[in-house]
């Protein structure tokens, strides 16, 4: 029989992309190299962050938690799994 398991609240920062992130995004993740596109009227953005590449789409969220891991997160993965610190 399977075991249930509840996750352990992590605390992390975020920034949601958009044009007007990137440049926050830029520093938060100290980004090395990057490369804004349109299509279709969605803004996409390849950044360069300890030499991997992540793909951020409009609306999805850069994570960092307390070890410094960098992740790319949908806006809905987000929003179900996070809740703004007061």
């Amino acid at each position: 029989m399977a075991t249930k398991y509840i996750s352990i609240p992590v605390e992390i920062e975020a920034i949601q992309f958009s044009v007007a992130t990137l440049s926050d995004i830029i520093i938060f993740t100290e980004c090395t190299n990057f490369q804004l596109t349109k299509k279709d009227g969605v803004y996409n953005c390849l950044i360069t962050v300890n030499g991997a590449k992540l793909l951020l789409i409009e609306g999805n969220y850069v994570t960092k938690n307390s070890s410094g891991d960098i992740n790319v997160v949908t806006a809905e993965v987000f929003e179900a799994s996070y809740i703004k610190k007061e």
